[in-house]
């Protein structure tokens, strides 16, 4: 325990400092106006791992984060300790909006929602630092098992059905605010996007424990920005390929710059660090294209009649209970072969 606190102290000190040279290498692009920008942190997949807590207020103090957004899978199993040690949200001095992943329960939301500075969000829209913020917790629990993680897709069809109740309660809301549409949404599992392809300008995912871009994905004009691990999966499989003799995975977060007056992205930074045991960081900028592309509905798009069956409508702000969430059982397909990257 001492040389595992002393490594993340340690890191979390290395995170600081390659920031503050980051900054100070005034490596923002040219053209980007600082003073007229709303900064996000994107993080994912904590999976208990106190590291990513750590890293989150390092990079705060650094760039001044104006909100933390993390899609979910935060805890591993839901156990009491595990959702007491979400208190820590709450010592974070920054608003942090949250979404439930597949690992996450009902008590797991309640606690961060019990935080002060923490907005949990669920078939619904809230504004937050500047920005209109759509979002829907995942409708699969496996808190205490992790078969969906292993590929089984069992509750693919109540993804859809989330994606698309979220797409719907996207509409209605820009059809009564035509003039403050939504800026962003939230989902945890990228996989099934068609509900919310041209109904929104980005999605930010996790899930897949590796991180990814797709921009105009499928020619929707939908950017689609999935992260990986902040936490490095740590009590999901992320202590495996240390106990294998490989490498550990990394941490991964990605901070996103939002333009005050269009909010639309400008640019991001892709933050990996060394996994379990590592003290490594890098930082890489991408500045986005100037060309915004119009949303359009994907043809025959329309949320489909019967999609959504009556136990999986979520009512904006309350989410499902953990017994109407899709649970595994046995596997309704063979297994895949085993990936470097995985799902959590």
């Amino acid at each position: 325990m001492i040389d595992y606190q002393s490594y993340r102290d340690t890191l979390a000190e290395f995170v600081g400092q390659v920031s503050a040279l980051y900054i100070a290498a005034d490596s923002l692009p040219v053209g980007l106006n600082q003073e007229n920008l709303i900064t996000v942190l994107h993080v994912s997949d904590i999976h208990d791992n106190p590291q990513a807590y750590d890293v989150i207020d390092q990079l705060h103090s650094q760039f001044a984060i104006d909100v933390v957004i993390d899609t979910g899978d935060i805890v591993s199993w839901g156990t009491p300790l595990e959702n007491e040690l979400l208190r820590t949200i709450g010592s974070l001095d920054v608003p942090y909006v949250y979404i439930s992943g597949n690992h996450d329960g009902a008590a797991a939301a309640a606690m961060i929602d019990a935080q002060p500075n923490a907005t949990v969000v669920d078939n619904e829209v809230v504004e937050v630092a500047g920005l209109r913020i759509a979002g829907i917790g995942d409708p699969r629990f496996a808190a205490d098992d992790d078969s969906d993680a292993g590929g089984w897709r069992e509750g693919d069809e109540a993804v859809i059905a989330s994606t698309f109740q979220l797409g719907d309660t996207i509409q209605e809301y820009d059809g009564e605010h035509p003039e403050a549409p939504v800026d962003l949404a939230l989902l945890h599992d990228p996989t099934k996007p068609e509900g919310l392809l041209g109904r929104v300008p980005m999605v930010l995912s996790g899930h897949m424990h590796t991180s990814n871009v797709e921009l105009d994905r499928e020619d929707s004009g939908t950017d689609w920005l999935t992260v990986g691990s902040t936490g490095g999966a740590l009590a999901s499989g992320g202590v495996s390929p240390v106990l294998q003799g490989d490498d550990p995975l990394e941490l991964t977060a990605r901070m996103l710059y939002f333009d005050q007056d269009t909010r639309r992205l400008v640019a991001y930074d892709d933050i990996v660090m060394g996994g379990l045991g590592l003290v490594s960081v890098s930082i890489q900028r991408s500045q986005m294209p100037e060309e915004v592309p119009e949303l359009e509905v994907p043809e025959g798009a329309e949320t489909p009649e019967g999609t959504v069956p009556p136990e999986q409508e979520v009512e904006p702000g309350e989410g499902l209970p953990d017994e109407d969430r899709v649970t595994p059982t046995d596997p309704v397909s063979p297994l895949p072969e085993p990936s470097d990257g995985g799902q959590g």
